[in-house]
C-alpha cells in the first residue's frame, strides 16, 4: 500500500520546531530541555492514538498497540529524536514520526493484527552531549553499566547518571530496562541513508546487511616546546609535525582497506600550547576506524600503531596510544531482509543491499532479537547538518515500506 505523507510531514514539522533556530538548524541534545519537550510531544501524539505509554529506567519511551493476541511477542519499530548540534530534520526523527504515522494508519483503517506493535523512542542515541552513543538501545541489550552512566559527562561536568536522575528516571534500576528476547519478535528502523549511494544509483530503498562498528583511539605525542624563532630546525622535537605524518598514515591505511568498505579518519587534533610562535610540545590525535569487516579494521589499527612507533622514533617523540573503544560490526537478520525485499517488489520499489557506515540503535537490538534497518535517500547524502533534506517521493516510499513490513510481521 502506497501511503500519503501529509500526516508524516505535519508530525515532522511539529517536532522539529523544538530546538530550531533560523540559519542554525535544530539542536536537541540528549536529555536537554529541548529534548524533553520534544519527547512530551511524542507522548501526546501517541496518547491521541490510544496507545499505552510507559518509560523505562533510562527514559526510553514505549508506546504499545495491542494485538488480537496480546500474549504474542511484539513487533517493534522506532528510532531517536535527539540531535547533534545544528542538526537536520530527519536523522532519527524520521523513524519515530513514520512509526507513529504507521500506528495512526493501522488505527484509522482498523487493520487487525495478532502481534502487539510497539514504538520505542530511544534515549541519547547521539554522542554529542555525553560522548557515548545509542544509550537507550545499549540498555535494552544489557550492554550498559551504572559505572558507565556515572563516568560519561557533558561539557559542564554533568554525568549521564545525574542527568537521568534530574529528568525523573531511575538509572539505579538499569537492569529493569533489559529486553527479554522472548518478548519481541522483531525490530525495524527506518532511517535516511546519511550517504549518497542510493541517490547516485537512483535506488528507492537501501536494505542494510551490516552496521559498521568503530575502533577509536587516542594518540598522545610529547615533544619539546621551544621558541619558533631561535630553535634551529635540526634541534626541533615538533610534536605537531609527527602528528601530521601520522594523520597521513591514517588516511593511507584507510585507503588501502577501502576495498573491504573500511574507512579511517583523524577527526580531532589538539595542539599545546597552541601559540603561533611556539614549537608544539604536545599533541593529542583522535582517530576513528570503521567498517563491517573486523579483520580489515584490525589491519588498519595495527598499521597505524606500527607507523606511529616508526615516526616517533625517527623524530625523537614520546608517544602513548590508548584504544578508547573496540566494537564489532553487526550483521542483520537475513530473513527480515528478505521480507523487506518482498515488500519492495510488492510496491514496485527498487532496492539494494548495503552496509551502514554510521552506527544506529538497530546494531544493539540486533544482538538480542531479529532486526532490520531500512534506508531512504537523502539529498546530496547530507546528514548531521541543517541542510539535511529528503524528497517527497522518498518519504512516501519509506513510509510505505515500513507499513508493509510491520503489518507483514504483526499479522
Amino acid at each position: 500500500m502506497r501511503m500519503a505523507v501529509d500526516g508524516l510531514i505535519r508530525r515532522l514539522d511539529a517536532i522539529n520546531r523544538i530546538g530550531y533556530k533560523e540559519n542554525d538548524g535544530i539542536t536537541r541534545l540528549a536529555l536537554s530541555e529541548e529534548d524533553e519537550r520534544a519527547r512530551n510531544i511524542v507522548i501526546h501524539m501517541c496518547e491521541e492514538l490510544g496507545l499505552k505509554i510507559r518509560k523505562d529506567a533510562v527514559g526510553n519511551i514505549w508506546a504499545r498497540k495491542e494485538g488480537t493476541d496480546p500474549n504474542l511477542p511484539s513487533v517493534m519499530m522506532g528510532s531517536h529524536i535527539d540531535t547533534v548540534p545544528n542538526g537536520g530534520r530527519y536523522d532519527g526523527t524520521l523513524g519515530v514520526m513514520a512509526a507513529i504515522e504507521v500506528m495512526d494508519w493501522i488505527h484509522k483503517k482498523k487493520i487487525l493484527h495478532r502481534h502487539p506493535i510497539e514504538l520505542i523512542v530511544f534515549v541519547a542515541e547521539e554522542s554529542s552531549r555525553f560522548n557515548i552513543a545509542t544509550v537507550g538501545s545499549k540498555a535494552l541489550a544489557g550492554s550498559l553499566s551504572i559505572s558507565t552512566l556515572k563516568n560519561c559527562r557533558d561539557a559542564d561536568g554533568i554525568s549521564l547518571y545525574d542527568a537521568l536522575l534530574q529528568r525523573g528516571y531511575e538509572p539505579e534500576k538499569l537492569e529493569t530496562a533489559i529486553l527479554p528476547p522472548e518478548k519481541a519478535k522483531a525490530f525495524v528502523e527506518l532511517h535516511i541513508e546519511q550517504g549518497s549511494v542510493l541517490e547516485k544509483e537512483k535506488i528507492d530503498i537501501g536494505i542494510v546487511e551490516a552496521i559498521a562498528a568503530p575502533i577509536r583511539l587516542q594518540i598522545q605525542l610529547i615533544g619539546q616546546e621551544a621558541h619558533s624563532g631561535s630553535c634551529p630546525m635540526e634541534d626541533r622535537r615538533d610534536a605537531l609535525n609527527a602528528a601530521a605524518e601520522i594523520i597521513l598514515s591514517v588516511e593511507k591505511n584507510g585507503r588501502a582497506e577501502s576495498k573491504h568498505k573500511t574507512v579511517a579518519t583523524t577527526g580531532n587534533c589538539k595542539v599545546f600550547p597552541g601559540a603561533m610562535n611556539v614549537i608544539p610540545g604536545e599533541v593529542y590525535l583522535y582517530i576513528d576506524i570503521r567498517g563491517i569487516d573486523l579483520q580489515s579494521m584490525l589491519r588498519v589499527l595495527n598499521a597505524v600503531i606500527a607507523q606511529t612507533k616508526e615516526i616517533c622514533e625517527k623524530r625523537d617523540i614520546q608517544y602513548a596510544i590508548e584504544v578508547l573503544s573496540r566494537e564489532r560490526p553487526v550483521s542483520l537478520d537475513r530473513d527480515l531482509m528478505e521480507q523487506v525485499k518482498q515488500n519492495c517488489r510488492k510496491l514496485g520499489l527498487t532496492y539494494k543491499e548495503m552496509p551502514s557506515g554510521a552506527g544506529h540503535d538497530t546494531m544493539n537490538i540486533a544482538k538480542i532479537i531479529p532486526a532490520a534497518l531500512i534506508f531512504i535517500p537523502c539529498v546530496g547524502g547530507i546528514s548531521h547538518n541543517k541542510r539535511e533534506e529528503v524528497r517527497l517521493k522518498d518519504l512516501k516510499n519509506g513510509l510505505s515500506i515500513l507499513f508493509e513490513t510491520i503489518i507483514s510481521l504483526a499479522k
